[in-house]
């Protein structure tokens, strides 16, 4: 089993307080502790999650395609952005590249077939 996890932080803007990304990586972190995983890196960084023009977005599908790690970890999905539709595309290019994503608050991974699923729902109601 691929168990190479990459942790992923965001929290909008700095302000001198840090509190929201340290939440955010005790509960990956805890995460990681209790499934056996093994952690290669991490994006902790202070951006606005409404844009998808974001150096940490860009070092995760490159470390994705270097094949640096199989497991995306975020707190929460919105902590990989705000805006649906640019979430979702970076979504489906994890997933087409074989990236596991787990979300760890929620309790879920979502998987390809899900994201297809939620695609194709998606699509249909905005028709």
């Amino acid at each position: 089993m691929k168990n190479r996890v990459w942790k992923y932080c965001r929290q909008d803007g700095y302000g001198g307080d840090d509190c929201g990304i340290r939440t955010q990586e005790l509960w990956i972190n805890k995460y990681i502790s209790t499934h056996r995983l093994i952690s290669v890196g991490e994006s902790k960084v202070f951006e606005n999650g409404t844009t998808t023009n974001r150096p940490s977005l860009q070092e995760l599908i490159q470390k994705a395609q270097e094949q640096t790690y199989d497991i995306l970890l975020v707190s929460a999905l919105d902590r990989l952005g705000r805006d649906f539709w640019s979430t979702m595309e970076y979504t489906k290019k994890l997933l087409r590249m074989g990236i596991r994503i787990i979300s760890v608050n929620d309790n879920i991974e979502i998987t390809e077939r899900d994201f297809d699923e939620m695609d194709n729902f998606v699509k249909s109601i905005c028709e």
